[in-house]
């Protein structure tokens, strides 16, 4: 079946605080629950709920496909935004780099790629198509091969709040709620994504031969 997995890969660990990690994404985070890597990982998630993961070097956060379309990205660090279907061949990819303003768009499925935005980055040389390139560009925002991440280090499941600025000392961005109802789910906007006009004119324009929005593709 492969990989069916979507999310945001950033280039900080954030000190392993919540907090820092909100103030970037302009994003509240409220957390559920401790899970395991090996659940945050695996395929499918449910709308609405963020798994995160804070590695020595980078973060690592796994959310639903239809979420990974309009996510806007790190502010500060080198970041990518993506959707891995490798049931339906579809790939997308939102890549930043704010050192040196970097950014790249992909967007691609078995008719081809349908966007195409930004200059070509060095590892697309090893990695011509988006399902290979995802995988390489997680590897270097991590600095870690993240296929060698233990299943068993912590995550944490989280649902979106709205955010607020919170104060640095005492920390209090990981507080226990293991009794919360992960129903509940509340949609949160995020800054708007780089070329979000762009991207939407893109979508718009991708084969839809049974009628199909474009996140039905996924599964």
């Amino acid at each position: 079946m492969g990989f069916n997995i979507a999310g945001m890969v950033i280039n900080s660990n954030y000190d392993q605080e919540i907090s820092k990690l909100e103030k970037d994404l302009h994003m509240g985070f409220e957390v559920l629950r401790e899970t395991t890597f090996e659940e945050a990982a695996s395929n499918w998630k449910d709308d609405g709920l963020y798994y995160i993961y804070f590695g020595d070097k980078g973060t690592m956060i796994f959310f639903g496909h239809e979420m990974a379309i309009d996510r806007g990205l790190s502010q500060h660090h080198e970041s990518m935004s993506y959707a891995y279907s490798a049931t339906a061949m579809a790939f997308y990819i939102s890549y930043n780099n704010v050192a040196d303003s970097g950014y790249r768009e992909i967007m691609e499925s078995e008719d081809g790629r349908t966007m195409n935005e930004g200059n070509p980055l060095p590892l697309e040389a090893e990695n011509p198509t988006a399902d290979g390139l995802t995988f390489a560009l997680m590897d270097k925002i991590m600095e870690q091969n993240w296929h060698a991440i233990d299943f068993g280090e912590k995550c944490y499941v989280c649902r979106a709040q709205r955010f607020t600025t919170r104060p640095t000392t005492p920390d209090t961005s990981i507080v226990d709620h293991t009794t919360s109802d992960e129903s509940k789910i509340v949609k949160v906007a995020t800054p708007e994504p780089l070329m979000q006009s762009k991207k939407r004119d893109a979508i718009k324009n991708v084969p839809t031969p049974t009628k199909k929005k474009w996140w039905q593709f996924w599964k």
